[in-house]
Formats: structure tokens, C-alpha cells, sequence
């Protein structure tokens, strides 16, 4: 047996204390093939972590079926893209911006065409991504001098520069953050509008390309309704804790607002809500022109039009 000293230090996002029958992590010193020392890591949460990723996996394949499969095989590329392109280029020095842009081209590739194909429909969401991608990396580059956002806000920013890591570019890093933030929505909307054209065309094989690509911008104009909203939700609910500490201390707006932290947040939202306002547009425009193109294969054929429906029906 092996008695532990389990050190405390008054810091809550630290400190790991235990009851007894807790699973921990333990490091252990070993010396001559005998354990000296330990020392209390973590708490094991790999049961409850693994159940909800098992309980996330049968609700996905079974509510989506193959596409779930689809998504899930997307969705572990995905993690290793991330892990070891994109941390690990990072890491080595490479330029955040371009690095990143590449990688959201390579995770939109991925993600799109695993679930919608090699398709029209496919092919719109993909070049819609990646037109708003273009649009944004300008207006992240230019609000982002504009503000003065030196990236320290990151999360563990400065244990990373501390940690030797004295020559990375963490503005830049912090510009490669908000662009793979606002990516996911941008995929999510142009996947919605290509989709919701795709459907309409298939109803209606006849109908022309101006109204088919109108149907899209009515259908992104509500989409967008309500995923702007979606965007402030998801950054304001992991800095709860800091908007409750501003309305303790009763803090001026004026100096809340004026906060890096603040701005940069501010700046993360909106740079992805305009990169929202961009990509649904150009999705149904491009889808409009696939959808419609005959000289592309697999194209439906446009079928009679009422005029000659009417004839054929009563001659």
C-alpha cells in the first residue's frame, strides 16, 4: 500500500479533493522498481465520459442512420485534424492564419462531402463555406488591429508563452481561433440552405433559377434569424461568471465594453454572425446555379411548362 499526502492550495480550478472510494489519476515516482512517492492527479472520470460519448453515438446513428455513421466518421477526422494538424503546426511555428484557413477548407471538404456526397448540393455548401471563409479572414485581420486585441485573453495563454513557447504569434493565434469558431456555423447554414434548395428542386424540377436561388436567400434570411442568436449564447455562457462578477461591482458599460476580454469576445461574436449574413447568400446563389445547370451530370431536365401541361392534358 501506498499513503498519499493530498496537497490542497485553495484554488478550486486546481485542487482535486477526495472521499473515500473516489478513482484518481496518481503519478508515481518509482525508484529501484519500487513506488517512493505519489502524487493525486485527477479524478478517473472515464466511466461517466465514456458513457456520454457511447449515449451520443446510438442517439446520432439511430436518429440519422447512415449519415450518422457518416458524421461520426467526420467527427473523429475531425478531432485528429485538429489535434495533430492544427495544434501541432501551431505548436512548431507555422503561420496561424494561413494554417488555420487550410485546415477549415480541409475540415469543410471532410465534413461536407462524408454526409452530403460528392454532389450539387454538396458542392454549393463547400464553395459558400469557403467564399464567406475569404470574406472573413479580411474582416478578422482588420477588426482585430483595429481593437488592439493581442490574443493574451486565450485561455491559458500565458502558461503557454511562460512554458517556453516565447516565440509564437498569439494575435494571430487568437485570428485562427475566431475563424474555426465561426466555421462550424457557417458549414452548419450553407449545408441548411443547399439542402432546403436541393428539396425544393426535386418538388419542382421546373422552377426557373432566379426563383429557385430567392427561395434560398428567404430560407438563409430565417436560418440566420435565429443562429446569430445561437452564436451569443454559446461564447456568453462560458463567461457567465465573469458578467456576474461586472454586475457585483456594479462596472460602467463604458470600461466593460472597453475590456480585451470583452472586446475580443465581442469581436468573435459578430465576426461569426457576419460571416453568417455572407454565407447564406452566396450558398443560395451557388446552389442556384448548380441546382439549375444542365451541362452539369445528373441534371433532373426541366419538364413541360404549364402551358404545354395544359395542352397535353385537355387537346
Amino acid at each position: 500500500k501506498l499513503s498519499i499526502k493530498n496537497h490542497l492550495m485553495g484554488k478550486a480550478d486546481i485542487d482535486t479533493p477526495c472521499s473515500v472510494g473516489d478513482p484518481l489519476i496518481v503519478g508515481v515516482k518509482i525508484k529501484d522498481s519500487k513506488i517512493v512517492t505519489g502524487k493525486i492527479l485527477e479524478h478517473d472520470r472515464s466511466f461517466w465520459l465514456t458513457s456520454m460519448v457511447l449515449l451520443f453515438f446510438i442517439l446520432l446513428v439511430g436518429y440519422a442512420g447512415m449519415i450518422g455513421v457518416k458524421a461520426l466518421i467526420s467527427f473523429a477526422l475531425s478531432v485528429w485534424i485538429i489535434w495533430d494538424i492544427l495544434v501541432g503546426g501551431l505548436l512548431d511555428g507555422k503561420p496561424p492564419i494561413p494554417l488555420t484557413s487550410w485546415v477549415i477548407v480541409l475540415l469543410s471538404a471532410i465534413i461536407i462531402f462524408s454526409v452530403a456526397g460528392l454532389t450539387r448540393k454538396g458542392f454549393s455548401a463547400f464553395l459558400g463555406t469557403l467564399l464567406g471563409l475569404g470574406f472573413t479572414v479580411g474582416l478578422t485581420t482588420f477588426y482585430g488591429t483595429g481593437l488592439q486585441i493581442n490574443g493574451m485573453t486565450l485561455p491559458f495563454a500565458e502558461a503557454l508563452i511562460f512554458n517556453g513557447n516565447l516565440s509564437l504569434n498569439m494575435r494571430e493565434i487568437f485570428y485562427g481561433a475566431v475563424l474555426l469558431g465561426a466555421s462550424g456555423a457557417s458549414m452548419d447554414i450553407a449545408m441548411d440552405v443547399a439542402t432546403s434548395m436541393e428539396e425544393i428542386k426535386i418538388k419542382k424540377p421546373d422552377i426557373e433559377r432566379k426563383e429557385l436561388m430567392v427561395s434560398g436567400i428567404k430560407i438563409g434570411r430565417h436560418v440566420i434569424g435565429t443562429m446569430s442568436t445561437t452564436l451569443l449564447l454559446a461564447y456568453s455562457g462560458g463567461f457567465i461568471t465573469l458578467l456576474m462578477l461586472f454586475m457585483t461591482k456594479s462596472t460602467k458599460i463604458a470600461y466593460i465594453l472597453n475590456l480585451k476580454i470583452v472586446a475580443s469576445e465581442i469581436m468573435r461574436t459578430l465576426i461569426g454572425s457576419i460571416n453568417l449574413i455572407l454565407v447564406a447568400p452566396l450558398t443560395a446563389g451557388i446552389a442556384g446555379y448548380l441546382l439549375c445547370a444542365e451541362w452539369l451530370p445528373g441534371h433532373r431536365g426541366q419538364s413541360k411548362s404549364p402551358k404545354d401541361r395544359v395542352q397535353t392534358d385537355h387537346p
